[in-house]
């Protein structure tokens, strides 16, 4: 009789542990937002990450209770809280000083506006040079002087 009931219970404890339905719990971080499909199932259920940046931020990596994972797949064999690390992009300048003139680039229009009362002559010779944030890709850089008094530099 006894052996019986150790079979019964050996039985019941494999029929629980087939019925486990683990839980993804995702947390928002700072800077964006984190996704996890399915967000439950049984052990063995492959866990696909997406993320999110806000603007101005940049996904670094996922982390799954707490550790950091660079993969966006995971196979559950527990129930985790899974989030993500995103980083601040670097600061884009929109000015420019040659000697004591400042021109701002007007985000809206790409144009970087020099004001009318500077003196080309008073500033000296001119170099520009760009670093292509994605914005002016593919787009040419003009300057346009003209009456003596410096113009918007356009980008067409």
């Amino acid at each position: 009789m006894v052996i019986g009931l150790c079979v019964f219970v050996w039985i019941s404890c494999i029929q629980d542990v087939e019925d486990v339905v683990y839980t993804v719990t995702v947390t928002r971080p700072a800077g964006g937002a984190i996704s996890a499909d399915p967000t439950s199932g049984p052990a063995g259920t492959v866990i696909a990450l997406t993320n999110s940046p806000d603007d101005d931020y940049a996904f670094s990596h996922y982390t799954v209770d707490g550790a950091a994972q660079t993969e966006n797949t995971f196979s559950l064999n527990k129930d985790v809280t899974v989030s993500g690390v995103f980083t601040p992009k670097p600061a884009q300048s929109n000015s420019i000083t040659i000697g004591n003139i400042t021109a701002t680039l007007d985000p809206d229009t790409g144009e970087l506006v020099i004001p009318d009362y500077a003196d080309p002559a008073a500033i000296g010779p001119i170099t520009l040079s760009a670093e292509d944030k994605g914005k002016l890709a593919g787009k040419a850089l003009s300057v346009d002087i003209q009456r003596g008094l410096a113009r918007p530099i356009r980008f067409p």
